[in-house]
């Protein structure tokens, strides 16, 4: 009987420390603002020195914890770059890639984002080049709604 008290006890303190601190609407991410342009839906322009930098991610939508390609076009810069991303809703590290020029004013590569508990994670991607922030970031969002869902071909799952 008293260990069912402690659990009762236990439950209704934890929702009532959830509901205090809004962690339910937290995960709901009920405060993000729409993004002027969406990754997970189109190729976005930003404008930056004076020059349309083009971003590119497939495949789309964006998902954590898959391989992703990224393209950056119209970047004015000469060499490989680098780009550090990190969450702005929920800090989780600081991811960091090289991305390397493959053309004239064009550069590739490939990243892998974290899971978080969040709906919705809103990344930031800042650009730079030999290890000095360019100035130039992008922010996109990645929904997590199907995070805790197996995903198994035989009868053993």
């Amino acid at each position: 009987m008293k260990k069912i008290v402690f659990i009762a006890i236990f439950i209704l303190t934890f929702y009532f420390l959830c509901e205090s601190f809004n962690f339910i609407d937290l995960i709901k991410n009920k405060d993000l603002k729409p993004l002027s342009c969406d990754l997970n839906t189109q190729d976005c322009i930003y404008n930056f020195k004076d020059q349309e930098v083009e971003i590119s991610i497939n495949p789309k939508p964006i998902k954590s914890l898959e391989n992703i390609n990224i393209n950056i076009k119209n970047l004015n810069y000469d060499k490989n770059i680098k780009l550090k991303i990190y969450g702005l809703n929920m800090y989780m590290g600081d991811i960091i890639y090289d991305i390397n020029k493959s053309d004239s004013y064009i550069h590739d590569g490939n990243i892998m984002l974290n899971s978080s508990l969040l709906n919705t994670t809103r990344f930031r991607a800042e650009i730079f080049e030999e290890d000095k922030y360019t100035g130039f970031y992008f922010d996109f969002d990645v929904k997590n709604n199907d995070i805790l869902i197996t995903k198994c071909n035989d009868d053993n799952c």
